[in-house]
Order: structure tokens, then sequence, then C-alpha cells
């Protein structure tokens, strides 16, 4: 899973997850999917209960994620958080995120230091 740092407020979420190599290829050829049935759910400090899609990349993820009530404090907001990736939580980068105008959903993309 992964996990988000906002200024000083850090959230956890663990679960067990499956690492694959990424397969050579160009920045925007896929990798895997974790959609639909297989999307993460957890709740988290910042954004509350969510669920992310996320698709891999050989070099970064992009993720859409739903939240289960407004987070109106957030509404319309755009920045960049510290990321875990949802498919080896060891590999940390940054995520550059918008929140959608209703605070119900947030979508950006995850890249890595290594």
């Amino acid at each position: 899973m992964k996990m988000i740092i906002l200024a000083a407020v850090a959230a956890f979420a663990v679960a067990p997850g499956v690492a694959l190599a990424g397969t050579p290829g160009s920045s925007n050829g896929v990798t895997q999917k974790m959609t639909g049935k297989a999307a993460a759910s957890y709740s988290d400090a910042v954004f509350g209960d969510t669920t992310c899609n996320e698709t891999q990349h050989p070099k970064f993820d992009t993720v859409s994620c739903t939240l289960s009530s407004a987070n109106v404090g957030l509404a319309g907001t755009s920045g960049t958080v510290g990321w875990y990736s949802d498919f080896d939580n060891s590999k940390l980068g940054t995520f550059a995120y918008t929140v959608s105008a209703d605070g119900l959903s947030y979508y950006g993309q995850a890249t890595y230091t290594h």
C-alpha cells in the first residue's frame, strides 16, 4: 500500500502485496494495473476512507482515487506528497495530485527516486 506524507502529517496503511519487476520499455507502457475489485482500499489520515486504482508504468504510476465522503478542506487543491507504490511499498516517490472540486476524488502521477 502507500504512505502519504503531507507537511508533518504521516498516514500509514499496510497490506501484503506482490512486487513484480518492471519490464523494459517506454515510460508510458503499462506494466500492471490495480483496478476494480483489486483496487487498494484503506483509511488515509489525510484524505479519509479511500479506494485507489493505480496503474504501474516503468518510470511512474498513475493513480485515481475516490473518497467515501467529501474532504472539503482539500477540495479543488493540488499539491505533492510523499508516496509509496501500491505495487512495491518499499518504493518511495513523490505524488503530484489534484483533488476534485467537490472533494470526492483525487488523481495524479507518482514518480519514484529509485
